[in-house]
């Protein structure tokens, strides 16, 4: 039953993540005003790769398996419960499972990119439409190359898979499971090392660029910048959803200590609570895109424009003197 509402849950998330960032693609590119024609080519690159990372965890739904203290230094092991399983190959669920990875490991980069972006515009100009390009480019050939890398990996052979599943899960049942959900392991080697240093450590510069950014911004907008009061109502509303979606990833954390916890014995290793992490990765693929269509005011009013509109069912009486 836990399963089955977990999977109800995340599945809902996901697709409602794909249709927020759907209409929000297109709120962006029919009602864009000028002045933010830069940054919403930024937006743009966050729907597109929301929508992409929603798609892949659908497909692949994984959970985390705990090993013993001694192959978890050694092995990582997970399995795929979604739709990739009915492939019966294990390369093409690393694969789903690296570009999901992908996904939200530049989800990071390009929230740190927006608040350096803001700065900019406010205190000089948004740069050229060339430049930008070329500069998420640049951003996102790292984590393109890293991931890939890591979605070649090697994977185990069954064998070996069999002998450390059976060293820390003595019980589990290959044949019953099997029907249910397809195992992949690697072994821990270089570059699956530099895979998993590289999508925690990225944390560290993001959120320096993030706070630095903020507080310099916040600054700005106290100060007697020449600005009218419309643009400065605008920048302040953007920063309010950049704050809000910077705030979405300390959820990974928090379920990081959980699993902690788990791994430590600290509380009970349930088969289900593998699947905490893609969940709550799920919901914030559908609050990033409600933040950006909720604070900035040109998407909020094309919202409630294409669906606030009253409609009366009779003819309001007609009024007399």
């Amino acid at each position: 039953m836990y399963y089955e509402g977990t999977r109800i849950v995340h599945d809902c998330f996901c697709t409602s993540a794909i249709l927020i960032n759907i209409l929000l693609i297109v709120i962006i590119i029919r009602k864009t005003p000028h002045k933010l024609s830069s940054y919403s080519i930024i937006l743009l690159n966050f729907a597109i790769i929301e929508i992409a990372s929603a798609i892949a965890s659908l497909f692949i739904f994984n959970r985390a398996i705990l090993l013993n203290p001694r192959d978890a230094d050694k092995y990582t092991v997970f399995a795929s419960t979604g739709p990739c399983r009915l492939t019966g190959s294990s390369r093409v669920c690393l694969a789903a499972s690296a570009f999901l990875s992908h996904g939200h490991c530049h989800f990071y980069i390009l929230l740190g990119f927006s608040f350096c972006f803001r700065y900019i515009s406010i205190k000089y100009s948004a740069p050229n439409t060339h430049r930008l390009y070329y500069t998420l480019a640049l951003l996102y050939t790292p984590t393109a190359v890293v991931y890939t890398i890591f979605g070649a990996a090697p994977i185990l052979d069954s064998s070996t898979l069999e002998i450390v599943m059976k060293a820390s899960h003595p019980r589990y049942d290959f044949n019953a499971s099997a029907k249910s959900e397809l195992l992949i392991g690697q072994t821990i080697c270089d570059f699956l090392s530099n895979n998993i240093v590289f999508s925690q450590a990225i944390l560290i510069p993001a959120y320096v660029v993030i706070i630095v950014s903020a507080f310099r911004i916040h600054r700005l907008l106290s100060s007697s910048l020449r600005m009218s009061e419309k643009s400065r109502r605008m920048h302040k509303e953007i920063m309010q959803g950049l704050i809000f979606q910077a705030m979405l990833p300390l959820f990974y954390v928090t379920v990081i200590g959980v699993n902690q916890a788990f791994r430590a014995r600290i509380l009970p290793d349930w088969k289900e609570n593998g699947y905490l992490l893609i969940t709550v990765s799920a919901m914030t693929l559908t609050a990033s895109p409600l933040s950006t269509l909720f604070f900035i005011r040109p998407y909020r009013l094309a919202l409630v424009s294409m669906f606030g509109r009253r409609t009366y069912l009779y003819s309001p009486p007609g009024t007399t003197e």
